[in-house]
């Protein structure tokens, strides 16, 4: 099979090739993780690559040393900016909250394909956003801490209540009446 598209061709189910714009230097990306979201069941890590030139980028998820091929979905392919004439691509892996606690890392890889293979990656530690990322002494410091607060909020209301019922019996005491 042979494509064309503005400036490269793809041969067959690998093979690429590109032609270089004049005046745009070849640059690795700047990868990150730029957001974690939240919703009902899962949570959803996003990987950005960005500002790189040619479009030459694979990604893939990680957790320690296993690759994560379920609950990924990647750019079908990177898009270029018009100004810049650089490329960003993303991909989003979406994680049961479950398996998502404080201990848990996963890695972003971003392979840049240059005239030789270079790995750019970033790891996200998750952070535990929402209940499933709480861990048992987590429960335990969360409900001390609001136990010695509530403490304090009774103290108080009682040393208040004490000094209202001084002021009133003196009031009443001194036989004097308040028209």
């Amino acid at each position: 099979m042979l494509c064309f598209g503005t400036s490269q061709a793809i041969f067959g189910e690998g093979t690429r090739l590109t032609v270089l714009e004049t005046g745009v230097n070849i640059t690795q990306p700047v990868v990150k993780i730029v957001n974690e979201t939240s919703c009902k069941d899962k949570v959803t890590l996003v990987c950005l690559a960005e500002d790189f030139y040619p479009d030459h980028v694979s990604i893939k998820w990680t957790l320690g040393s296993r690759e994560i091929t379920e609950d990924v979905a990647t750019d079908p392919y990177a898009t270029q900016s018009d100004t810049t004439r650089k490329f960003r691509i993303s991909s989003r892996l979406k994680v049961p909250k479950k398996e998502f606690t404080p201990k848990i890392m996963f890695t972003c890889t971003v392979t840049f394909i240059n005239e030789k293979e270079e790995n750019i990656t970033e790891s996200a530690h998750i952070t535990g956003t929402g209940e499933a990322g709480y861990e048992p002494e987590d429960y335990l410091k969360s409900s001390q801490t609001i136990s010695l607060a509530y403490g304090v909020f009774i103290a108080k209301s009682a040393l208040y209540g004490l000094v209202i019922l001084v002021f009133v019996c003196r009031r009443g005491s001194s036989g004097k009446r308040i028209n």
